[in-house]
């Protein structure tokens, strides 16, 4: 007998309409926006997509994007009665929804509900706990993790990898959900399904209409180049050494503090560059890592060990291991010593030093050396660390990331081409958004450029993308515009060099301005995002963010510009630094999870007020945008009546922008 499929609702809840409209989706930030804009959430509508393609039944309901209200929801699922609803969600969003799913259960007690997102990713138990949500998805594949659990749900099998839920009244935790096939399987987003030129067409940034959205990858690239091991890397583990390429999911592994733990993530990724080789006394084999991977150890003439990146350690620094019993040592070194002649070692031939800490070993050499080939890291919740080669490393991933580092994938340019050509042809499209983190450059982006050309779709349809700071040149550029790119949107964040080392931009502030002009030079737009509100940064420091900004739009090297407040995100790293700092403003929870939506800081800064901190964020608009010289380089571009509709368009954006941020911060922190 062939069983029923589940008829499946993919989506957004009503959110609170009273700040303004909540701007929700992949890669950004949650905002209230007074002048909406909807963006088309890629990865949902690929997950709707490729359960219609399994032939589920199917329903996209993005209730924020129609404005519905409560009522006129539930009685949308009343006349629909999906079986399974899935929501994405985020911090300020996640306690709206927690109530929501209680009258869901209390209306539809057998519909079930799945939470995807960010803030689950990090704290999955926690919704478990607080509302009666059915699975929560810890990982950014929703697509792919979706089909598995509708599958497993359908055939009534066990729930897959990734999902955490209740069983007998226990929380199981279901780990990360990790991807094991490529993206050019996955089908392009169904765009009649999901109302794609219905409800997701304000974007006062893109010019072109229709336009559309696209990912020709999950997050950013950069997250690739960081943080890894060579293959043959031994961990220890609590059953003894196991090579990192053999590492599986779950395996207990020994951290920094002398406990074994289980890992939630294993994952490999080709790689080509540099190694660090860093070899201490009494140890027989080395470390062998990229760069900047994190190594616990002692500075010489330090008393308290850190996580330093490998890159800048030196000879005399010693590493530790969390092992204080001399036999198990002993024993340990003998064990992962790979030369026969050398595993006679005795104890009096080895000169240990002990610590609080573990046993420690003086480093004696740090060596370079190419490497071509497949490397490796894992995830280790709670502690982040494991030892590798008798050293305590940082797993430098964390739990809350939806495409942790080291985990980006991009679909080929082939198949990224194919989806611009069936969206030239079939829609009519006249602008594209790709919407990963940042574009994956180098052979890929060349090989995208030569396929766009190749097809004629460069004369046909406008493109924009993310990009990064640093790592292209005029060449590049030349080739971008070529091949029909328009805008690159720039994470600047900040002028200050310091806060751009600590947010690993890496990337100095001259080369920016001159890499702005390379790109105008090649007659693309360059728009940029800043923040401000850092808790490292002074009030001076966020007006030199300021003062940058006025200086790049009023020189024309600039074209747009977005201005927002940080956000330590649940989970993030900035969130666990400002919980351990007490970075939080008084009368501010870690857990307020409604106030991380952008309409006034949570942190305290040096020496500014939250209402000063505004006023910065407020005066990027008013003394940039409003400014004569600003006027003069944007009207000296247009061209076109179409590009009159667009500066009408980014005046409106503007004036929304000012009311978002003029609001009283005595009203957030009222008790």
């Amino acid at each position: 007998m062939v069983k029923k499929k589940l008829k499946v609702l993919v989506g957004y809840p009503p959110a609170d309409y009273s700040k303004g409209i909540a701007q929700l989706g992949q890669n950004r930030q949650f905002q209230y926006f007074h002048n909406p804009t909807f963006l088309y959430p890629v990865v949902p509508a690929t997950a709707a997509t490729m359960l219609k393609v399994h032939c589920y039944d199917v329903i996209w309901k993005d209730a924020i994007a129609e404005q519905l209200t409560e009522q006129q929801y539930f009685e949308y699922l009343n006349k629909e009665k999906p079986d399974l609803i899935a929501i994405d969600s985020k911090a300020p969003t996640i306690k709206i929804y927690w109530n929501f799913i209680e009258k869901v259960k209390k209306l539809f007690p057998k519909m079930k509900v799945v939470l995807m997102g960010d803030h689950v990713s990090a704290f999955p138990d926690e919704s478990l706990k607080n509302s009666k949500v059915d699975y929560v998805l810890v990982g950014g594949h929703y697509d792919f993790a979706l089909l598995e659990l509708c599958n497993a749900l359908s055939d009534n099998k066990k729930i897959p990898k990734g999902f955490w839920y209740r069983e007998k009244g226990k929380i199981i935790n279901g780990g990360r959900h990790q991807l094991t096939k490529s993206l050019d399987e996955a089908p392009f987003p169904d765009r009649e399904l999901t109302k794609c030129f219905e409800h997701y067409q304000k974007e006062y940034n893109i010019r072109g209409r229709p336009f559309a959205y696209t990912m020709t990858g999950r997050d950013c690239w950069w997250g690739k180049c960081t943080f890894c091991f060579h293959p043959n890397t031994k961990i220890l583990t609590k059953s003894g050494f196991v090579k990192i390429k053999n590492i599986n999911l779950y395996d207990e592994v020994l951290t920094h503090n002398g406990r074994f733990v289980k890992n939630d993530f294993v994952f490999k990724r080709p790689y080509s560059g540099e190694m660090i080789n860093i070899k201490a006394h009494n140890l027989p084999e080395g470390l062998k890592c990229t760069p900047n991977h994190k190594i616990f150890a002692f500075k010489k003439g330090k008393s308290e060990p850190e996580f330093i990146e490998a890159e800048k350690l030196e000879v005399g620094d010693s590493t530790i291991c969390p092992i204080k019993d001399i036999k198990v040592i002993q024993e340990l070194i003998s064990a992962i010593n790979t030369n026969e002649n050398e595993q006679l070692l005795t104890i009096q031939k080895i000169n240990l030093s002990v610590t609080k800490y573990g046993f420690s070993f003086k480093i004696k050499e740090i060596s370079k050396e190419d490497y071509s080939g497949d490397v490796y890291n894992i995830s280790v919740p709670e502690d982040h660390s494991y030892v590798a080669n008798l050293m305590t490393v940082s797993n430098c991933i964390w739990d809350s990331n939806l495409f942790p580092k080291g985990t980006f994938r991009s679909r080929t340019p082939k198949n990224a081409a194919d989806e611009v050509e069936m969206l030239v042809n079939k829609y009519g499209v006249k602008e594209i958004f790709d919407d990963c983190g940042t574009i994956t450059i180098g052979k890929w982006l060349n090989d995208f450029c030569n396929e766009l050309i190749a097809r004629g779709l460069n004369k046909k349809v406008d493109y924009s993308c993310n990009m990064r700071f640093g790592y292209r040149n005029l060449k590049d550029y030349n080739l971008m515009k070529k091949a029909g790119f328009r805008l690159l949107k720039f994470g600047l964040e900040s002028a200050n060099q310091k806060t751009l080392q600590m947010l690993d931009k890496d990337v100095d502030v001259s080369q920016i301005i001159e890499e702005c002009k390379d790109i105008k030079k090649a007659g693309l737009i360059v728009h940029l995002t800043m923040m401000v509100g850092y808790p490292w940064e002074t009030k001076e420091d966020a007006l030199n963010t300021l003062k940058l900004a006025k200086y790049l739009m009023h020189k024309g090297y600039a074209d747009v510009l977005q201005s927002t407040v940080i956000m330590p995100y649940p989970g993030t790293p900035m969130w666990h630094q400002a919980v351990e700092n007490n970075w939080f403003l008084p009368g501010v929870s870690p857990y307020d999870y409604e106030k991380y939506d952008m309409t006034m800081p949570l942190l305290k800064t040096p020496d500014a007020t939250p209402e000063e901190i505004m006023e910065i964020c407020d005066s990027i608009y008013t003394k940039v945008f409003l400014h004569p010289n600003y006027i003069y380089q944007h009207f000296k571009k247009i061209k076109s009546a179409q590009d009159i509709v667009y500066t009408l368009r980014g005046i409106k954006a503007v004036a929304g922008h000012i009311m978002d941020f003029a609001r009283d911060p005595s009203k957030q922190f009222s008790h």
